[in-house]
Parts: structure tokens; C-alpha cells; sequence
């Protein structure tokens, strides 16, 4: 009997143990949940919130460093935020393409994948995580509305495998990850939403007052023209033909300036609103265009977009004003760095002169404020033989996932 009860005791302890062991899992668990939920609310900023995210999740699991890649199969994986890896590994090719490293290979895996590097295959080709020196890799899916947006990895100089309830874990904290970042994309959604609708009531107003007052004066003065005498002096018709002439090129600067506001873009059709463009402004200027657009980097976001389109615009604009152009190459490169060239082949422009009259220039400022708006670089060159080049550039540091 004695015997028995000291069996049933050594048991107790055991179960009490195993019990006050799991209960503190559970609150280690949930107080990871809750501070890193916490801070998910309140970060703004895709950047700002991953880097936070990794910092508090490199200190939940003991990792030597992390990284953010939002994108997928169709984008390409570009780091958004990276706490503790070397430069060389930063700038690695293989890391940013889908089956060029292990977490280009996880895209298309259902669950989180970890790697002991020491048990891989000696015949395998190293990585360049592996190069680098770490250890073990921890690669998990940043979901939201059960779709990928993009992968969160964890770095461990050691070998270090993650127990299956800390693999849960993490993959927890990943979705919420997700729905913070789909909650950022549809906060920007809406304010983008908002100023359309601002920029829509701001045309029915051009239209409504400018662009009718416009128009009946170009009607007054072709109705002038038609009734003055036929022996009306050289000088005097020909200020009646500068009147006229202004008024039309107003009266066309409000209707662009119209249909630039109305402009809707988002990252599903950006060519076609490129495409849209070009097409108006042939019609427009009786100037011949061509359109090049290729690479596959990562989307630009809705206000990278909107920016470039009016750059766009305005430089277009330009062509139509001053260049006397008969062709216009726009050339788009989607890659690491997004670079947009305009060049046309009009008269093109002193470089001296641009200089000193470049803080009067309304359209060249329009363009490097709505540059510097996105962190893009914007130049103004002269072309080989004849007109000029306006190339905008979003250097890699600047992009992000859409």
C-alpha cells in the first residue's frame, strides 16, 4: 500500500510538473500574442511595423537575425525590412528570385519550412544564407484572407530546431502579420479613394467655370473674326489671330488639366492607364508615340503609381507646348531600380538658359515635387541630335510591395 501511494505521489509531481510546464507555454504563448498583436495595431508604416515585427519575434525564438519579403510567384521576393544580415546577403541575386534560395523555394510550400543545414545533402549547392554562416533557416507564410503575401525567415547562427508548438506560434503571429499588412494596403486604397473623389469634384469646377468661360470667349472671337471689315489693317488681324490662338491653347490646357484629374489607376491596369495616356495625347498633339514597358519587380504602390502617371502628364504636356516634336519613345523598366525615360525628338533646350529660369518653370518643379513625393530621382537631358530626356528613377531602397 505504501509502495502504491509512493508511486501515486512520484506520479503527482510528474503530472504537476508537466501541468505548471504547460500552463507557462501557454502564458509565454499568449503574452508573445498579445504584445506582438499590440504592436501590429499600432505601427502605420509597412516598414516601421516589419522591422518591429522581426525584432520582437527574433527575441521570441532566439534568432541571430530576420527578414520581411513581401510578394510571391508572379513579384519576386523583395525585402521590406531585415534586422542582423550581412551586406553580401542583402544584395544577393538568388534571394530576391523564386527558387533561387530555400525561401524562394517555400512560395510554393503549404506550411512553414525549417532547414538544418547540417542535414542537408553534402551534394547540394550552398546558399547564400549558408555562405554567410548561418546555421538554420525558419521560413514562414505571411498570409491574410488565406492568400501568401509574402514570407517572414529566421536566422540562427546554431543549429536550432524550433519545436512544433513554437513553429504554431509564429505561424500565428505571422497571419496577424498579414491582416495588418492587407489593413495598411486598404487604408492607402481608400485614401487614394478619397482624394479621386476630391480631385473629380475639383474638375466639375474647372469645367463648370473656366472651361465654359474658355469656351464662349473662343466662340466670341471666331463670331469677332467673321464680322470685322475685309480691309481691317495687317496689325490688327494679326493680334485678333494671337487672341484667338491663346484662348485655344488655354481653353486645351484645361481640358488636359481635366482629364489628368479624372485619372483612376490602380496596379491592375498601370499599363493600360499608361497606354490610355499616350493614346489621348496623340490625338491631342498630332505627335506620334512608342511605348516599351518590361521587368517584373515588385508593383509599384497606389501612390508610386499616380505619381508617375502625372509625371507622365506633365512631361507630355511639355512636348506638346514647346518641344515641336514628331515622335515621343517612352521607355519603362520594371526592375530592381523602376525607371521611366521619356525622350523626344523636338528642339530641345539650353541647359543654361533651363537653369537660370528653372524656379519659373511651373512643369519642371510640378515634376521633381512629384518626384520627391516618392522618394524618386527625376533629370532632365539633352538627346543625341536633337530634343531632350526626362528620366525618372525609384532606386530599389524606396519600393515596396503593393
Amino acid at each position: 500500500m505504501a509502495s502504491r501511494l509512493e508511486e501515486l505521489y512520484t506520479t503527482l509531481e510528474d503530472k504537476v510538473r508537466d501541468k505548471t510546464h504547460s500552463l507557462d507555454e501557454k502564458n509565454r504563448q499568449l503574452s508573445a500574442l498579445y504584445a506582438v498583436t499590440s504592436y501590429l495595431h499600432e505601427a502605420n508604416e509597412l516598414a516601421v511595423m516589419s522591422r518591429g515585427f522581426i525584432e520582437q519575434l527574433m527575441k521570441l525564438s532566439g534568432a541571430d537575425a530576420g527578414s520581411i519579403r513581401p510578394g510571391g510567384q508572379q513579384t519576386g521576393l523583395e525585402p521590406v525590412a531585415q534586422i542582423g544580415l550581412p551586406e553580401t546577403l542583402q544584395q544577393a541575386d538568388d534571394c530576391q528570385r523564386i527558387n533561387g534560395c530555400y525561401c524562394g523555394e517555400a512560395v510554393e510550400q503549404a506550411q512553414a519550412i525549417v532547414h538544418l543545414f547540417r542535414s542537408l545533402p553534402t551534394t547540394r549547392e550552398e546558399k547564400s544564407c549558408q555562405q554567410a554562416g548561418f546555421a538554420t533557416v525558419a521560413i514562414f507564410h505571411i498570409r491574410a484572407n488565406q492568400q501568401n503575401v509574402g514570407l517572414f525567415t529566421l536566422y540562427f547562427r546554431q543549429t536550432t530546431p524550433l519545436a512544433q508548438h513554437d513553429q504554431f506560434l509564429i505561424e500565428t503571429l505571422c497571419n496577424h502579420l498579414g491582416v495588418a499588412i492587407e489593413n495598411l494596403r486598404l487604408a492607402a486604397r481608400d485614401r487614394q479613394f478619397a482624394v479621386s473623389e476630391e480631385r473629380n469634384l475639383m474638375a466639375q469646377g474647372l469645367h463648370d467655370s473656366i472651361a465654359q468661360s474658355l469656351s464662349f470667349l473662343n466662340l466670341q472671337v471666331q463670331m469677332l473674326e467673321n464680322e470685322l471689315p475685309h480691309d481691317l489693317s495687317p496689325q490688327a488681324r494679326e493680334n485678333l489671330t494671337f487672341i484667338q490662338a491663346g484662348v485655344q491653347e488655354c481653353y486645351e490646357d484645361v481640358r488636359e488639366l481635366l482629364l489628368n484629374f479624372r485619372t483612376r489607376i490602380s496596379k491592375q491596369d498601370f499599363t493600360a492607364a499608361v497606354e490610355s495616356l499616350l493614346q489621348r495625347f496623340e490625338a491631342q498633339a498630332r505627335v506620334l508615340t512608342q511605348c516599351d514597358i518590361a521587368g517584373n519587380g515588385l508593383p509599384l504602390t497606389p501612390d508610386q503609381q499616380l505619381q508617375v502617371i502625372f509625371i507622365l502628364q506633365e512631361a507630355l504636356s511639355n512636348v506638346r507646348k514647346h518641344a515641336h516634336a514628331q515622335r515621343v519613345d517612352i521607355r519603362i523598366r520594371n526592375e530592381e531600380d523602376f525607371v521611366m525615360e521619356i525622350a523626344d525628338d523636338g528642339c530641345g533646350f539650353d541647359d543654361n538658359l533651363m537653369q537660370v529660369r528653372k524656379n519659373r518653370h511651373v512643369g519642371l518643379s510640378i515634376m521633381q515635387e512629384r518626384a520627391a513625393r516618392i522618394h524618386a530621382n527625376i533629370q532632365f537631358t539633352p538627346r543625341a541630335g536633337s530634343g531632350t530626356i526626362v528620366t525618372l528613377t525609384l532606386p530599389r531602397t524606396e519600393r515596396q510591395a503593393a
